[in-house]
């Protein structure tokens, strides 16, 4: 056991959390996060992809919070590059109009019903990072059984656990 004390590390800086699917946006340039090490992000610009930059956790930490970058999460996500490409890069629910208002504001409360019969069911909400896992059996028994099937071939398909 070492005799010598170890000074405690100063906080820095926060670790920003990121995912493939966001988007970091520094003035007009648009950078997709590539991977994550110990000493900070490599991130590949959206409109050419072999231009690559590395950036420390505390510069993307400080950038974030002087307002020179931000940061929208999912952005890449599949489902929300579909609804772009459906509805347009900045469009909201007030500013459709015409024909296509009526199919959005549908489309709003199908996904609105959909959430609330996830929360009745006790299964997480579908922008939620925690795990997967069936809360409560019927007749009142408690599993705690992982959803993902581990034999299916695609990670897509749900199957849920047999009950014991």
């Amino acid at each position: 056991m070492p005799t010598d004390l170890i000074m405690p590390k100063v906080f820095n800086h926060a670790i920003v959390k990121m995912r493939h699917a966001d988007r970091f946006s520094e003035g007009e340039v648009n950078w997709k996060p590539k991977k994550r090490d110990v000493d900070g992000w490599t991130f590949s610009n959206e409109t050419n992809v072999n231009d690559e930059q590395f950036i420390s956790h505390g510069d993307v930490y400080t950038r974030l919070v002087s307002g020179a970058a931000k940061i929208r999460h999912g952005y890449n996500a599949p489902e929300n590059q579909r609804l772009r490409a459906i509805f347009g890069e900045d469009t909201t629910i007030d500013s459709i109009t015409g024909k296509r208002r009526p199919l959005a504001l549908f489309r709003e409360k199908l996904i609105e019903r959909f959430d609330a019969e996830r929360r009745v069911l006790g299964k997480k909400p579908r922008w939620s990072k925690r795990n997967s896992t069936i809360s409560s059996a019927p007749g009142g028994r408690k599993s705690s059984a992982k959803c993902w099937a581990s034999t299916t071939r695609s990670p897509m398909k749900m199957v849920r656990a047999p009950m014991r």
